[in-house]
């Protein structure tokens, strides 16, 4: 068939009779055929999709999105870092406790190894100092426990850049025995190289200076809440700490010289899960705002002030889906944001822990302009081999489009949901036919048994016929399927009442 065929199109029609579509030529196969050119057609794009760990999506105006799939699964990183002196990202694992760097093609290498590294958070570089700077704790979900139990650590280490040597490790803890519990964080340097690190379970910033003395830097009951509290922090050039609290979707401006006379910066909405902050400059904030106090917020935020920071204005927001965001980097003018469902490794038992595989992403979500410096987070639009991203974080890729004589419009779409989405009951306005690539999916229209679909199967989707479950049965991977469908003209495939 691909002799004389370079580029085609499936067309499933009624009675189960299908035709090949080729440039010019139009076939009829018999219903015996079906099965084997359809399974033909799904192994070239298979394998085609899965070759590539760096996918490109595009935004509405037509520049490539990157997105890099971290190849070693289990990983869980919390924070992303750009190394410019070598060109790669740099990650910390949840799970094993070491530094790990990324290249561009998702590929892993051991940056560094400390046995006395738990769970990596935070992690800066200190270009100035030539040091690499990280923050560790234990929640209970590294399989380097801390001695003293789950939630008991709060530790800073220091290594030299270049040789990866330690410089400094400091016990941050043994500054308040009084407090039970700890999770060392959010980690941020000023121009001296102090180094300042919030504590997501104690009231508390500490600060670490340049000879590695640790001290309480600002403890105040203000901090406290349920969950996790203070998490991301950025020093501002002007001499105060930006700093997030998770638990109630506010942020606080610190002043280095007189910290107890810290103030709230009045947002016009509360950004609920706030994670990772980075400043683009004195004016311009980039947020990363995943799940707390029982709002999943799943998104990445673009602020801006005009007052210096005593007042902020929310000026755009891209929705991530179920993926749970944690921080934010920027490379090259480009903004990308790192998730792996770590909060999934967080909920998880223990003994569970270790079954669990998950991926990390590396997704970009926008750009910085070069020119007027101004943050654009990408919105999605769709058109043939590019993908959008919905607002339940639902992937679709567009793979083949047709319209026909009619008006009426054929699609073929690589669709990728998120761990555990459930779509909102729906219906679809054509018959569709379906098969899935990776994962278990459950479908269950009005009236019938609740079906379940594996790797291997196909389906057939129901035209005007209520479909009140239809989701993604993995808490922890993703469920990838190819559909096709012909719809009326101007008549969305998907309609949710």
């Amino acid at each position: 068939m691909t002799t004389f065929c370079s580029g085609f199109l499936l067309y499933f029609v009624a009675g189960n009779a299908i035709k090949l579509h080729c440039n010019s030529y139009t076939i009829k196969l018999s219903n015996m055929k079906i099965k084997l050119i359809t399974l033909f057609l799904i192994g070239i794009i298979s394998l085609n999709s899965s070759a590539q760990n760096k996918k490109n999506y595009f935004s509405s105006n037509g520049s490539s999105i990157e997105k890099i799939i971290i190849n070693k699964e289990a990983l869980y990183p919390e924070t992303l870092i750009y190394n410019k002196k070598t060109d790669k990202f740099i990650v910390g694992s949840f799970r094993d406790g070491k530094i790990y760097e990324i290249d561009a093609k998702g590929n892993t290498k051991v940056l560094l190894a400390d046995k006395r590294l738990n769970s990596v958070l935070g992690i800066q570089i200190d270009y100035k100092h030539n040091r690499l700077l990280v923050v560790s704790s234990d929640v209970g979900a590294s399989i380097n426990s801390y001695a003293k139990g789950a939630k008991k650590e709060a530790s800073l280490a220091i290594f030299d850049l270049a040789t990866k040597k330690i410089i400094h490790f400091v016990n941050l803890n043994k500054l308040s025995p009084e407090t039970e519990n700890h999770l060392a964080n959010g980690l941020t340097i000023d121009t001296e190289g102090n180094a300042y690190i919030t504590d997501s379970f104690s009231p508390i910033i500490y600060k670490v200076d340049m000879n590695g003395n640790a001290t309480i830097f600002l403890e105040n009951k203000r901090f406290i809440g349920k969950g996790i509290n203070l998490n991301g922090i950025v020093y501002h050039p002007n001499g105060y700490l930006l700093v997030v609290k998770k638990s109630e979707g506010i942020l606080f401006k610190i002043l280095l010289t007189n910290p107890e006379n810290f103030s709230e910066i009045k947002i016009d909405k509360k950004i609920f899960g706030g994670d990772g902050l980075l400043l683009v400059d004195n004016n311009n904030l980039i947020l990363a705002a995943n799940i707390a106090s029982g709002v999943a917020t799943e998104s990445v935020f673009s602020l801006k002030t005009n007052d210096d920071w005593t007042t902020a204005k929310i000026i755009e927001k891209v929705y991530l889906g179920k993926v749970y965001p944690t921080t934010v980097e920027i490379k090259d003018d480009k903004i990308y944001v790192v998730h792996s469902n770590l909060n999934i490794l967080h909920k998880s038992p223990r003994e569970e822990q270790s079954k669990l595989r998950k991926k990390a992403s590396i997704q970009q979500v926008g750009v910085v302009d070069k020119r007027t410096k101004e943050i654009k987070l990408y919105t999605k639009t769709a058109s043939k081999n590019k993908t959008i991203i919905t607002p339940e974080g639902i992937h679709k890729t567009i793979l083949e489009k047709h319209i026909n004589k009619d008006g009426s419009e054929f699609n073929l779409v690589h669709i990728e949901y998120p761990a555990g989405l459930n779509l909102a009951a729906h219906h679809h306005s054509a018959v569709a036919f379906i098969y899935i690539l990776e994962g278990i999916a459950e479908s269950q229209y009005i009236g019938e048994p609740l079906k379940t679909f594996k790797a291997g199967d196909t389906f057939q989707d129901k035209a005007n016929e209520q479909h009140v479950i239809f989701r993604n049965k993995n808490k922890d991977k993703s469920l990838k399927y190819l559909i096709s469908f012909t719809t009326k003209k101007g008549v969305p495939f998907l309609i949710i009442p």
